[in-house]
């Protein structure tokens, strides 16, 4: 009978990382290929199966494959997301190149922030208003509404959606009416919600946020069923799960409709085991550095705890002394 054991993988800009616990031998085995941008799954089987010949092992004997990735954050980096309509509240269509002023060098007068991902001309004016308080002052016409996303929707093609309103993280009443009319007009969209996706206060980063997430989902729902296919044709049975930004692992399905949750996966995992293994070499305090191909991160582990930072910036043109 075939010896049980889990894989970890991790896919970088420029390398694919592989980690394999073969839990009734108690070895640990690593090994790396080049990353396979287009297909990244590829990558994946290519490095399964050097491993598997290492140890003699058939992947149908796996019971747990655990994948964290940078693939959604070199999307953003990169601008290789998906096109997507932005529905936002009447009068607040420029939010996003607006932003909050903030300046990281008062001295720079030809300072340049990085450009929204999504088109502009793909924005769509919504006639609603929640108050802070979240009372809904004016709920949307769904006849007018509809006609008009689903003119825009065929002229260009698109099949990704942000639903953005002011104050819906007090009341996202507004934002699940329209999501559902899209979801009924086209059942195959991608939709996400400012208020489901980051249900804080501050339009801007809400909608920023909620952004980039339609801007990556279409990219990330087709990898992952493609590396689903991939796995099931090899003859994996076993539970997956994918590492999200904060460091704990979820379901497949629980990741595709937030793919947002997954900027950083992989330097997420590296902090983890960076604080396990200080605490293994007696270390509370360390410093963590990942070096990919793409970009760089550093991490600080505190007391044996990784530090967690509220907000994230990815995609930076510049900084302040650069």
């Amino acid at each position: 009978m075939s010896s049980k054991f889990s894989l970890a993988v991790d896919i970088g800009g420029t390398f694919t990382d592989f980690v394999l616990l073969d839990h009734q031998r108690q070895i640990v085995l690593t090994d790396k290929v080049l990353t396979t941008p287009h297909s990244p799954e590829r990558a994946i089987l290519q490095g399964i199966d050097k491993l598997s010949q290492r140890l003699a092992l058939d992947l149908r004997s796996a019971d747990l494959f655990l994948h964290a990735t940078t693939i959604i954050t070199n999307a953003v980096i990169e601008r290789k997301g998906s096109d997507f309509i932005l529905l936002h509240t009447a009068g607040f269509r420029d939010v996003l190149e607006i932003g909050r002023e903030h300046r990281y060098n008062l001295t720079d007068l030809k300072l340049r922030f990085p450009d929204p991902v999504g088109r502009r001309d793909l924005r769509l004016a919504v006639d609603e208003r929640v108050s802070a308080a979240g009372e809904v002052a004016r709920a949307p016409d769904k006849a007018s509404l509809m006609a008009q996303l689903g003119a825009l929707a065929e002229r260009h093609g698109v099949h990704s959606f942000a639903v953005c309103f002011l104050h819906a993280y007090r009341n996202p009443a507004n934002e699940e009416m329209v999501r559902d009319w899209i979801l009924e007009a086209f059942p195959d969209a991608y939709v996400s919600c400012s208020a489901a996706v980051a249900p804080t206060q501050r339009e801007y980063e809400r909608w920023t946020t909620c952004t980039i997430n339609a801007y990556t989902m279409p990219l990330l729902a087709d990898y992952v069923a493609r590396l689903r296919q991939a796995l099931a044709a090899a003859g994996f049975a076993g539970r997956s799960l994918m590492m999200t930004s904060s460091g704990l692992p979820l379901e497949f399905d629980r990741c595709v409709g937030y793919p947002i949750r997954m900027i950083e996966s992989g330097p997420a995992a590296g902090v983890i085991a960076a604080a396990f293994l200080g605490r293994l070499a007696g270390f509370e305090n360390v410093l963590a550095f990942d070096m990919g191909g793409t970009t760089a991160k550093v991490g600080l582990v505190k007391n044996g705890e990784p530090q967690v930072m509220p907000d994230y910036e990815v995609g930076a043109t510049a900084r302040a002394g650069q």
